[in-house]
């Protein structure tokens, strides 16, 4: 397995950086960049119910066990 970026930030930094590069540097479509705003919204959500706040971008690398369970609850929907 790949190691996490360094240094870690806070989930919700990387979601806006990550949102920045997709439409300045990646020129996405409307659709696609609002695709990923509802998807990593409802992470961030889901990430805040189980843990507190907004996880660091390492911690969520690490702790694997949390993406499955918030894909699990997307299927279930």
């Amino acid at each position: 397995m790949a190691e996490p970026p360094a240094p870690s930030v806070p989930l919700a930094e990387a979601v806006t950086e990550f949102f920045q590069w997709l439409e300045l540097d990646r020129h996405a479509s409307l659709t696609m960049v609002a695709a990923y705003t509802g998807e990593l919204s409802r992470f961030q959500a889901f990430c805040a119910r189980c843990g507190g706040g907004s996880p660091e971008v390492t911690a969520l690398w690490r702790n694997t066990r949390a993406t499955p369970r918030w894909k699990a609850r997307r299927r279930s929907r």
